[in-house]
């Protein structure tokens, strides 16, 4: 059984006396559904759909206009509606369980983690990154184990930055849990994801993995067996050296690693474009705890003070998109204001390297 209790999930916003709370899932997990409205909530309804044809059909035909909405499908490559399909008088909250294998307990797992997320922490964050970042020329990640030091051009226009948190308004959408910021190039959304995001230096891969597919043809064991390999990013570090955001060598810390360095390097082999650094993520949801596997869910993951993870690939252009979460970075402006990670201790960028 997966339990809902909607009026918990503080990401919906206002309601009045005549919402509804809808969960749209697939057909298998129909019955699976129990929802508490509290007093939030006129009543609930559950919906069944097994592709993304019938979404648009279903909200159309049977979806009422105020309502808050939570999409539940593992089973679906689900795309964000078109504002003219959601409506002036609908929200839309989507738990991103497709990309990797999800059951009912992960669900109830995300569900819950959005249940005690606090967006308005998460936007206090959104506020702070984005002042120092308008005052700064640039940003360093700083991994306070391996030493390893990165300088981010953060300020060029074709870079585009994205929030999934807050609170929602009528006729918006938003990934729940929710609890990324991040940065991607705009070039990508043409399909031309060889362009990089501008990062010179050193980052070190060490964390959770996660790994997500798309819609091309693929095997749940091929995910499986390629991220095993990823996830030994957790027993060990890799260095990533970079110029301009593309990777021009790995190097595993120790023999433990080596899987992980294996995959990148054969997919890099195999499509170049995994050799660019595509996106820049900040999981700020410190509500979140994770959950052990491959998960699209542990995306959010924050910490105490915030985590950072790194993109490279994107569905759908490439088969899998690579998250990996880095929660030994720090993140600081130039000027060695604190931004992101565990420690706001500014000592550790105080020699000439870590700031030329």
């Amino acid at each position: 059984m997966i339990k809902v209790n909607a009026s918990k999930i503080v990401n919906f916003g206002e309601s009045n006396s005549d919402t509804i709370f809808c969960v749209i899932t697939n057909s298998h997990l129909k019955n699976e559904f129990s929802v508490d409205v509290g007093e939030k909530y006129k009543s609930s309804c559950v919906f069944a759909i097994d592709s993304s044809d019938q979404f648009f059909d279903l909200m159309k035909q049977d979806v009422p206009e105020n309502s808050h909405i939570l999409v539940v499908l593992p089973n679906v490559y689900f795309k964000s509606p078109p504002a003219a399909v959601l409506g002036k008088k609908r929200k839309l909250g989507v738990l991103a369980c497709s990309s990797t294998p999800s059951n009912v307990d992960s669900i109830q797992h995300f569900i819950q983690v959005a249940e005690n997320t606090d967006p308005v922490s998460q936007d206090a964050f959104a506020d702070r990154l984005f002042s120092l970042g308008e005052k700064t020329e640039s940003l360093f990640f700083y991994d306070k184990n391996t030493k390893t030091k990165a300088v981010f051009k953060h300020l060029h226009d074709h870079f585009s930055w994205h929030e999934q948190i807050g609170i929602l308004d009528w006729g918006q959408q938003q990934l729940f849990p929710s609890g990324e910021i991040s940065v991607l190039p705009v070039n990508v959304f043409d399909q031309n994801i060889e362009s990089a995001l501008d990062v010179t230096g050193e980052l070190t891969f060490k964390g959770t993995a996660i790994l997500h597919s798309g819609t091309p043809s693929f095997t749940h064991i091929d995910q499986q067996r390629l991220y095993e390999d990823l996830a030994t990013l957790n027993d060990d570090s890799v260095i990533v050296s970079l110029k301009h955001g593309h990777i021009t060598s790995l190097k595993a810390s120790s023999n433990k690693s080596l899987p992980a360095v294996r995959a990148l390097e054969a997919l890099m082999y195999v499509d170049s474009r995994y050799s660019v650094l595509l996106e820049i993520g900040l999981g700020v949801n410190t509500n979140h705890k994770l959950v052990s596997g491959n998960s699209a869910m542990n995306e959010v993951y924050g910490g105490r003070k915030g985590v950072v993870h790194l993109g490279l690939g994107l569905t759908p252009y490439t088969q899998y998109h690579i998250d990996i979460l880095c929660p030994d970075t720090i993140l600081y402006t130039k000027e060695e204001q604190w931004i992101l990670g565990d420690t706001e201790d500014s000592s550790v960028l105080r020699d000439e390297e870590a700031l030329a």
